[in-house]
C-alpha cells in the first residue's frame, strides 16, 4: 500500500517542485489552495457563474501541462492568475468577435431592425398608471 505525503504544510515552491517531477498530489494540493482565487478571478471578469467555472478549470489544466515551464520568477499564485487571465481575455475576444461576425450577418440579411422585436408603445398607458399614482396620493 502507498502512502501519500502530507503536503498540507508544505510551501507552494516545494509543491511545486514536486509536481514538476509528475507528483499529481502535490499538484492537487496546489489546486485545493488556489482554486477559489482562481475563480474569483475568472468571474470578477467574465461575469459569469458557468464561464467563470469552465475557464478557472482550463486554468488549471493549462498549468498542469505547463508546470514544467515555470521557472520560479514569480510566485506560483502570479503565474495561475497569469494564465486565467490570459484565457479570460481570449474567451472575451472570441465573444467580441462572434457578437460582431452576428451583427454584420445580420446586417447582410436585410438590416437589424428586421431582427429585433417590434416595440409597441402605448402612450395611453403611461397616463393612466399615472393618474392611478395620483389618485392614490393623499391630498
Amino acid at each position: 500500500m502507498s502512502r501519500r505525503k502530507d503536503y498540507s504544510s508544505a510551501s507552494d515552491e516545494a509543491l511545486v517542485r514536486d509536481a514538476q517531477s509528475g507528483d499529481m498530489a502535490a499538484f492537487e494540493e496546489l489546486v485545493a489552495r488556489h482554486r477559489d482565487k482562481v475563480y474569483a478571478r475568472a468571474y470578477s471578469m467574465m461575469r459569469n457563474e458557468e464561464e467563470a467555472l469552465d475557464l478557472s478549470q482550463e486554468a488549471w489544466v493549462k498549468s498542469w501541462q505547463r508546470i514544467g515551464q515555470f521557472q520560479g520568477e514569480s510566485s506560483f499564485a502570479t503565474w495561475l492568475t497569469r494564465i486565467v487571465i490570459n484565457l479570460c481575455l481570449d474567451a472575451m475576444r472570441r465573444q467580441k468577435r462572434l457578437h460582431a461576425e452576428s451583427v454584420e450577418q445580420m446586417s447582410q440579411e436585410g438590416g437589424l431592425e428586421r431582427h429585433l422585436p417590434a416595440v409597441q408603445v402605448d402612450m395611453l398607458e403611461g397616463l393612466e398608471r399615472q393618474e392611478l399614482r395620483n389618485a392614490s396620493m393623499p391630498a
